[in-house]
């Protein structure tokens, strides 16, 4: 079948616009992973585009063919550098309009990471309440260690989704500290949001720090 160099294009767009759905019931947590999740999926995604928007030209003969193995190359490339997706910015940092969407970005991220730290105070709290009440319950033989552990599954899960969320900010803190290198004396408000991030990442090791430690002395049979 003949793949045609706009029909890669198109499918490759789509496929990244599609990627980030979230359901109804989606917690804060949920919400600020997809965010800064997307960082890594966008950067193999745009490398593909620009990759087949290349092959395309370069292999005029066979522009379908062109474009997917450029698409191949850039996205290769864009994974490689997907967790920097931000520094094809960079370079135009100083630019008005660059920097303003960076800001909000910025902005808008620093929002979700606070979001999700407060959520994750509440949830350590309630864990840490629930687990001596638990280990009371099973010392007093009302409960196994299997119905224990049943009952903190939800929190080691949420613990587990902290740290994949930790280390998706850490990847975003990297990119925004040099985007706040390249804006220069422009570069306030993105210092701003990379405090408040850093803070909010802060905030979510020590949650999940006191989720580990409510889960993790769970009573053996």
């Amino acid at each position: 079948m003949r793949v045609t160099a706009s029909a890669l294009i198109v499918s490759l767009l789509a496929g990244c616009a599609g990627g980030n759905q979230l359901g109804p019931n989606a917690t804060a947590v949920d919400r600020a992973n997809a965010n800064f999740g997307q960082t890594v999926a966008t950067g193999a995604v745009s490398g593909a585009v620009v990759g087949a928007i290349l092959g395309a030209v370069v292999d005029r003969g066979n522009r379908g063919q062109g474009a997917a193995l450029g698409a191949l190359a850039g996205g290769a490339l864009g994974a490689g550098a997907g967790t920097v997706v931000a520094n094809n910015n960079v370079n135009q940092a100083r630019t008005e309009d660059t920097l303003q969407q960076q800001i909000q970005d910025a902005q808008n991220q620093a929002s979700l990471a606070n979001a999700a730290a407060t959520e994750a105070q509440h949830r350590a709290a309630e864990a840490v309440a629930q687990s001596p009440q638990l280990l009371a319950q099973y010392r007093a033989g009302k409960i196994t260690s299997a119905q224990y552990h049943q009952q903190l599954t939800a929190s080691e899960e949420y613990g587990q989704q902290l740290q994949q969320l930790v280390g998706n900010i850490s990847k975003r803190e990297d990119v925004l500290r040099q985007q706040v290198a390249a804006a220069g004396n422009n570069s306030e408000d993105l210092r701003k949001s990379l405090a408040q991030i850093e803070t909010s990442r802060q905030s979510l090791q020590s949650s999940q720090a006191e989720l580990y430690s409510a889960t993790a002395a769970v009573p053996q049979s």
